[in-house]
């Protein structure tokens, strides 16, 4: 699928086979993580759910990223390395999550850990904020490339935890298929 040739239809059509994909990756991960007992436990002082709650937002998120890297079929060698570049980086973050969920990992390492994927996008995957378009006065703000990598580089990590600071959000669109 080339993104020029995407219509209204053809966007709904992803939304909703994303949406199922989600759906079926969280039941089935529900089930795993049930069997095997990878829950986040109540009484840890700041949580405020009463059940143990499984790890199983971050397996959806995935899921479907991943799913939805392979049905855009970028046409231009560049756009797929790109795309190559986001979904390694996407795995290694869910992996390191996925192990901080369950044994508790430093902030230090996981730090260091979201500091390489965002320098790897960076670098290797050549993501960059090149422009905050007409944020002040309506004027163009066009930042200069060695600003603009040490911004996206920035913005990435305070995306990555500001996502993770929403305590628990991927968990809590899984969490209602575990109490089905």
């Amino acid at each position: 699928m080339n993104m020029d040739s995407i219509d209204v239809l053809d966007l709904f059509l992803l939304f909703l086979f994303c949406s199922i994909t989600s759906a079926i990756a969280i039941r089935v991960a529900t089930h795993l993580v049930g069997i095997i007992r990878i829950v986040d436990r109540p009484g840890d002082g700041h949580k405020l759910h009463e059940a143990n709650t499984p790890f199983v937002g971050g397996i959806g998120l995935l899921t479907v990223l991943l799913f939805t890297l392979l049905v855009f079929d970028p046409v231009e060698a560049e756009t797929s390395s790109k795309w190559i570049v986001l979904g390694i980086c996407a795995t290694v973050l869910f992996v390191t999550g996925f192990i901080d969920d369950t044994i508790r990992l430093s902030y230090k390492f996981r730090f260091v850990v979201q500091g390489g994927v965002a320098l790897v996008m960076v670098m290797n995957g050549d993501m960059i904020v090149h422009s905050l378009g007409h944020l002040f006065s309506g004027e163009f703000l066009q930042l200069p490339h060695w600003i603009a990598a040490a911004f996206t580089v920035i913005a990435l990590i305070g995306g990555i935890n500001a996502i993770n600071m929403i305590d628990g959000m991927d968990g809590l669109s899984g969490s209602s298929l575990w109490q089905a």
